[in-house]
């Protein structure tokens, strides 16, 4: 889960990031560049996602079967019987549609990891409205704002109603410390901004309740300050921009879709294996690990150029032509 918090904070980061390098070309203010926004986000994640969606709608049951074996040896591998057997129009609508994700009864229905692409989708709609309100000074006052409005809906209405944090106001902190600290990298010389929005980030980040999340904004922020990171730091900037980690970048999304397809039957299979089960526990996960990656990888790189590549071309093209 943290891993993916992460993903949120980068997302904030990435779609304020761009927003700014088009801001010229593509002003918020124009209707024109909401659609724009909406064409190109709709074609990198949905094609992708349905093609996902129906391969794992048609292993579902099968995939319940194996959940349930693996159960049976551990515990902590329970999930809910209706994320596998469920194949009712209504789940199938919700899921198209992108709409589980607000729906205690749908967020969780589906074999797939997909509870925070719903999330994402929830973010893209309201980001554009957010920016607008993102200008200035009032950076600052919009995140405070929304970061208390949201503790106040989780508090009063949704408390625990949700399975995951799929519904954007609860989790939507990650995406507000990654939006401010793009206004960091924005504003890193203006002696009022710079700081502002750093704080504001760094508030958040403890109110996770994550060191691990707080650390992260942390490192971020020196790796935006090319002027005030040591030797460590840019090591890990090195790293973090070699071509593996480029590659690996571009498989991400794929990859995380696509791993329970694999990592699935093959814990399923390891527990039948008798010298599997009398494994010390770090030498079970480093076997299903490895199972697992090599092959998920491996067809990422397919799926990656054959329809997620081709989708983002599609969008391009689209917003061109508009």
């Amino acid at each position: 889960l943290v891993a993916v918090k992460l993903f949120m904070i980068m997302s904030g980061f990435l779609m304020a990031y761009h927003y700014y390098l088009r801001q010229e070309k593509e002003p918020w203010e124009a209707p024109g560049s909401w659609l724009k926004f909406y064409i190109r986000r709709f074609f990198r994640i949905v094609p992708l996602y349905y093609f996902l969606f129906l391969v794992y709608f048609l292993l579902g049951p099968t995939m319940g079967e194996w959940r349930q074996g693996i159960a049976h040896y551990y515990d902590s591998a329970i999930s809910p019987a209706s994320r596998y057997n469920d194949q009712s129009f209504t789940n199938v609508w919700m899921h198209l549609s992108f709409l589980f994700g607000m729906s205690p009864e749908y967020s969780f229905r589906t074999p797939m990891p997909d509870w925070s692409i719903g999330l994402e989708m929830q973010f893209y709609v309201v980001f554009p409205l957010l920016m607008l309100l993102f200008r200035g000074y009032y950076f600052a006052v919009t995140a405070v704002v929304l970061h208390l409005g949201c503790r106040i809906i989780n508090k009063v209405f949704i408390k625990d109603a949700f399975y995951l944090p799929s519904f954007l106001p609860l989790a939507m902190d990650y995406f507000l410390i990654g939006m401010l600290l793009a206004v960091y990298n924005r504003y890193r010389d203006d002696r009022i901004k710079a700081p502002l929005a750093a704080g504001v980030a760094l508030v958040l980040a403890w109110r996770s309740h994550e060191i691990l999340i707080f650390l992260i904004a942390i490192l971020i922020l020196l790796l935006l300050n090319p002027r005030s990171v040591g030797k460590p730091v840019k090591l890990i900037a090195q790293a973090l921009g070699c071509r593996w980690a480029r590659w690996l970048a571009d498989m991400s999304y794929c990859a995380y879709l696509l791993h329970l397809a694999f990592m699935t039957p093959i814990a399923y299979f390891c527990t039948r294996w008798d010298g599997y089960l009398h494994m010390l526990g770090r030498f079970r996960f480093l076997v299903v690990f490895l199972l697992t990656v090599i092959p998920t990888y491996v067809l990422s790189m397919v799926l990656f150029h054959w329809i997620e590549k081709n989708g983002i071309l599609w969008g391009k093209r689209i917003v061109k032509k508009l």
